[in-house]
């Protein structure tokens, strides 16, 4: 019989890192790290440097052979979007759907998603920077503070 798993570590690995945000650097340490692991392991993989502007036009350099490892971190690589982009293209990947991903990296809509669930959460509201002035600023704080 053998093993069925076996075949997904001969298949091409491309690891998607970079990504251009605040997280970028550690996106590269990751990268970094599993191409480590993949030389360690004798597989072969490519690597795409992610620029979110042209990310769209240059995943099709690469056809849908290959099996994503998304070594991004922060927007574009955990909220979803490029899990979005990578599912319209029918490219697989790593890590989470574009839905939970989405979820997942939105703080206040994990909470309400599990609100109803035996996970404990701490307290927490949801603050708009729209709706805030000085005085507003002033009195969530000191509600904070009597907390």
């Amino acid at each position: 019989m053998g093993n069925k798993n076996i075949g997904c570590l001969m298949e091409k690995i491309l690891i998607l890192e970079g990504g251009f945000n605040e997280e970028h650097e550690i996106s590269l340490n990751t990268a970094k790290e599993i191409k480590r692991s993949l030389t360690n392991l004798n597989i072969s993989f490519d690597s795409l440097l992610v620029k979110p502007q042209t990310f769209s036009e240059d995943i099709n350099h690469y056809n849908n052979d290959y099996l994503c490892f998304n070594a991004l971190h922060g927007t574009f690589g955990e909220d979803g979007t490029i899990q979005k982009i990578l599912e319209n293209k029918k490219i697989r990947y790593t890590h989470s759907d574009s839905i939970t991903s989405n979820i997942g990296f939105n703080k206040f809509l994990t909470k309400k998603k599990i609100q109803n669930t035996k996970i404990l959460t701490a307290e927490s509201f949801l603050l708009k920077a729209t709706n805030l002035d000085e005085i507003k600023i002033r009195e969530i704080l000191n509600n904070l503070i009597l907390l």
